[in-house]
């Protein structure tokens, strides 16, 4: 056992060495920078209050969610998604504040603990800029394009069509048959600007057949 507690204890050190502690002098809070990755390929930020021998605050300042808002992913919007943090919050006993802020409280004693769950959840919430509307529809994509491969016909990905108006339009999926072809364009999510560009595109390139398919989900 002896090699393993060398590695843990190691491991711990490195949390400390790489731990940066800055005072906001004349507030009482102190910013902690963790070596844990964040959003945006920086260090996760949390910030700690002590209030009394048995209170001790712990928040992110809102900088979580409102990260998520950058990147696309606006999680007070949706109910679904607010569903879904909750149940982080619940996981790790943590809260999320009517106006996003996510903070926990601490009675000194279980600080560590604390400190740890505040970090998971910031993690875990911060994972929901996969959901923003550039990759889900990115992934589906992608999925539609591998059923059709599993289909075992022939194929072309990323198919670029001119129409007589000149304008280049794009499809995920070129199938191509004996006597005919087929243009796939998926749509994750059926928007009217989405609908208006997508006949615009079939009236301007009428001589191909296009089929539409989209995920309901």
């Amino acid at each position: 056992m002896g090699w393993i507690d060398n590695r843990i204890a190691e491991y711990y050190q490195w949390l400390k060495d790489n731990t940066a502690i800055r005072e906001d002098k004349g507030t009482g809070w102190f910013s902690v920078s963790t070596p844990f990755v964040g959003l945006f390929n920086d260090n996760i930020e949390i910030f700690v209050k002590k209030e009394s021998e048995t209170k001790i605050l712990l928040s992110d300042d809102g900088e979580t969610i409102e990260n998520l808002f950058l990147s696309g992913v606006d999680v007070l919007r949706s109910q679904k998604r607010k569903d879904y943090m909750q149940k982080v919050a619940n996981n790790f006993g943590i809260k999320i504040t009517p106006e996003g802020e996510i903070v926990t409280e601490s009675n000194g004693a279980d600080f560590a603990r604390k400190k740890h769950n505040i970090i998971s959840a910031i993690s875990s919430i911060s994972d929901m800029s996969m959901l923003s509307n550039d990759k889900v529809t990115s992934i589906f994509a992608e999925d539609v394009v591998s059923y059709v491969e599993s289909l075992d016909v022939y194929s072309n990905p990323s198919f670029l069509i001119k129409g007589r108006s000149g304008l280049d339009f794009s499809f995920d999926i070129q199938i191509t048959g004996k006597k005919s072809e087929l243009v796939v364009k998926p749509f994750n999510v059926l928007r009217q600007n989405g609908i208006e560009r997508f006949l615009f595109c079939m009236g301007d390139i009428k001589q191909y057949c296009v089929k539409l398919i989209f995920n309901r989900l």
